[in-house]
């Protein structure tokens, strides 16, 4: 691999004393270039002498050069922490995705939509989207969906007069048979007898 080494007269210093997390780390790699870096090519450019016969040699480069290092090292400490913060949240990462698949939940309102869909929407396994929802909220993805699409169906029974069948209708079941037979499955009555005042 081609580079240049720098060396500087004097150590340079952050104003606090650098985290911890800088040491170690390594900026460049094949998936994440210096194209995030958007001042390295100036310091290059600054620090690789001038032909002095075309003029440019950079008269002030004693007073450009530490601003445009300062910049740089800038750029590099954005990097590394925007990296440390990508690596130290996966649990934030789990909770974005459990966030994701209630919307599309809400959205779909589909129970025959499959749980291999909506993982699919966000780029990961039905395995991956399973296991989210088992840390999150003990339940399957699966269980998810029920939960969302039974706190509807008790929200139609309870504050509308619509019959079971619109109901069922209403919430993306073909079969009206099969929402009644999910419904007792899931809470132990049929929607009729949820229905009825006790």
């Amino acid at each position: 691999m081609y580079g240049r080494l720098y060396r500087f007269p004097k150590p340079i210093c952050f104003i606090n004393s650098p985290p911890s997390y800088l040491s170690g780390i390594t900026i460049w790699n094949s998936s994440t270039p210096f194209k995030s870096l958007p001042h390295l090519s100036e310091v290059s450019a600054d620090l690789v002498p001038g032909d002095a016969s075309s003029g440019d040699v950079c008269p002030n480069r004693n007073i450009v050069l530490p601003s445009r290092l300062t910049a740089l090292l800038t750029d590099i400490f954005c990097y590394v922490r925007q990296q440390h913060v990508n690596e130290a949240s996966p649990k934030n990462r789990g909770l974005t995705i459990f966030r994701t698949f209630q919307k599309s939940i809400r959205k779909s309102r589909n129970p025959q939509k499959n749980i291999s869909h909506y993982a699919d929407e966000q780029h990961i396994t039905a395995v991956h989207l399973n296991r989210v929802c088992r840390d999150l909220v003990q339940k399957s993805a699966m269980q998810v969906v029920y939960d969302y699409l039974l706190a509807e169906a008790r929200n139609y029974l309870t504050h509308t007069d619509f019959t079971i069948s619109e109901v069922a209708y209403r919430l993306h079941f073909e079969d009206p048979a099969y929402f009644s037979c999910l419904f007792k499955k899931q809470t132990g009555i049929t929607p009729k007898a949820f229905r009825q005042p006790i």
